[in-house]
């Protein structure tokens, strides 16, 4: 009887740091059900196991210009049939999903300078966007945090960001796109919070060096109500081209769906 209790303690303890173990990485596990079907299973903020599908059927996207730099679409994509959200969309209605995505504006957090204004973005902009239904949030931000203020609450507020989504779409797989205006700092500090509160990073930051990445001065751009708009500035200009952004989505197909 000792002997047997000493080794349910042993597979009990062993069980526990199973656990633990898949709660702190960044990779989630993945098992396959009878049908084929891949699920990810996590361990939720509240320590609760969920699964969750590993071809998403419900996707939130939080980003900046890159996202929704031109109203609907991403600066400075061709049309709105260019850009990461699009392509990385039709890649998995490509493999038959009924698929609801959405995108969410984050520059209001790349623009905070303090934890209040962050708590406050988190709950103001972000919640209404937050459910059970969720099967995947896409995070790319960081992009913008481009002084010493933002910078110096980049850090904790990259955890706190990944941790408030993972608490309130607790079903939700999360993953980080970093960064195209990167530097060394930011990259480091979104790795370490995927890291840290068990989301995945997934580093573009190499792209933006890719010959024919990056847009050009005099690319025409087509609007959805089909007017035209010619990228007349280098800041513009700097975005992922159409190439680019399928390299952005290419990035993120690879990371999570294959």
């Amino acid at each position: 009887l000792n002997d047997n209790l000493s080794d349910m303690m042993i597979q009990i303890q062993s069980n526990t740091n199973n656990i633990n173990s898949l709660k702190e990485r960044s990779s989630a596990t993945i098992l396959v059900a009878p049908n084929g079907e891949k699920y990810i299973i996590q361990v939720g903020e509240n320590g609760a196991v969920t699964s969750t599908p590993k071809i998403p059927k419900n996707i939130l996207y939080i980003g900046n210009s890159l996202l929704i730099g031109w109203g609907t679409f991403g600066m400075a994509a061709s049309n709105s049939s260019s850009d990461y959200y699009y392509y990385v969309n039709q890649y998995l209605q490509g493999l038959g999903v009924d698929l609801t995505a959405n995108k969410l504006k984050g520059v209001g957090f790349e623009g905070c300078t303090s934890s209040a204004e962050q708590t406050t973005w988190y709950n103001d902009t972000l919640l209404p966007t937050l459910n059970n239904d969720i099967d995947l949030v896409i995070i790319q931000l960081g992009d913008n945090v481009n002084t010493a203020e933002k910078l110096a609450v980049f850090e904790q507020g990259a955890k706190d960001l990944v941790t408030f989504v993972r608490t309130n779409a607790p079903r939700a797989r999360v993953a980080w796109v970093g960064e195209w205006y990167s530097s060394t700092a930011k990259q480091t500090y979104i790795a370490n919070a995927c890291a840290e509160r068990g989301a995945d990073f997934i580093d573009i930051s190499d792209l933006p060096k890719v010959s024919g990445y990056c847009a050009n001065i005099g690319d025409v751009v087509t609007k959805d109500d089909g007017t035209t708009v010619t990228i007349d500035s280098s800041g513009v200009a700097s975005h992922p081209s159409s190439k680019g952004m399928k390299a952005v989505a290419d990035r993120i197909i690879n990371a999570l769906f294959k």
